[in-house]
């Protein structure tokens, strides 16, 4: 339902001009585990769901989405949906965004291996605030996600920062104005994803 909602408020406009690019990965810490359910030692996203988002700098709109890899498909293939050709993108250094250009956006990218983190006014800042943001959310309120439900934690959150300029009322009227064609029968909330 919050997704739903969150679409509305948002709209499926593509974003021009520039945005800001990065990915996170949502999970629990390793060394929370049991050691018969660990996956990995040190850092790293094994056991965690990847999430790219895009932050678009004139507005501060937020979009952000669940991928099953932080691979150049899924992340070209979001770029694509959300953005215009010829947009600025803004990343840090990772590999999955060395080939933009020839995807057609104009692309600039800060140096995070390097300890880099502004270049010429450039940065990235503003999408990695939102995703702590996000997480703090999640610590402070939820605690706990499903991946099943994470595209709707993600909308909900998204939707909120949009809209955080609206007067109270008008926010409340679109949601209202929105809750009635919005449905999620109980069964499909606690279902099995695999079985989905």
């Amino acid at each position: 339902m919050a997704m739903d909602i969150a679409r509305t408020m948002v709209g499926h406009l593509q974003m021009d001009g520039t945005v800001q690019m990065d990915e996170m990965y949502v999970g629990g810490r390793e060394r929370n585990r049991h050691s018969s359910k660990k996956l990995r030692l040190g850092r790293g996203a094994a056991g965690k769901q990847a999430v790219v988002g895009i932050r678009h700098n004139e507005s501060g709109l937020i979009r952000a989405k669940t991928v099953e890899h932080v691979n150049q498909q899924n992340v070209y293939g979001f770029l694509h949906q959300n953005v215009k050709s010829g947009t600025g993108v803004h990343t840090d250094d990772a590999r999955v965004y060395d080939n933009l250009e020839q995807q057609g956006f104009k692309h600039k990218s800060v140096k995070h291996s390097a300890g880099e983190y502004v270049k010429d006014g450039m940065t990235t800042n503003s999408i990695e605030s939102y995703w702590a943001s996000f997480k703090r959310g999640v610590y402070g309120t939820y605690h706990h996600l499903s991946k099943k439900h994470l595209d709707r934690y993600l909308e909900e959150f998204s939707g909120r920062h949009n809209n955080r300029a609206m007067n109270t009322w008008v926010q409340i009227v679109l949601v209202m104005s929105n809750i009635a064609n919005t449905h999620l029968p109980y069964k499909d909330l606690i279902a099995d994803p695999v079985a989905e």
